[in-house]
């Protein structure tokens, strides 16, 4: 969403400011990912399986989480 907002003409210092903040919050998301993927233990897998493993962590992230499984 930040990255959108830059694009809509912002002056270079609100364009700067926006960017800086998109990267600092990517940088945190990539760090709960890595938090999440170690805790999703091989049981949790084999007792409930990828889906229902990968839809309790989501329920317990800090962000709104869609998941599509194929």
């Amino acid at each position: 969403m930040l990255l959108g907002r830059d694009r809509r003409g912002r002056t270079p210092e609100q364009a700067d400011a926006l960017l800086l903040q998109a990267h600092k919050e990517s940088r945190e998301v990539l760090t709960e990912l890595r938090e999440v993927a170690w805790r999703v233990h091989p049981t949790a897998l084999d007792n409930l399986g990828l889906q229902k493993a990968l839809g309790g962590v989501s329920e317990r992230c800090g962000i709104p989480v869609r998941m599509a499984l194929h």
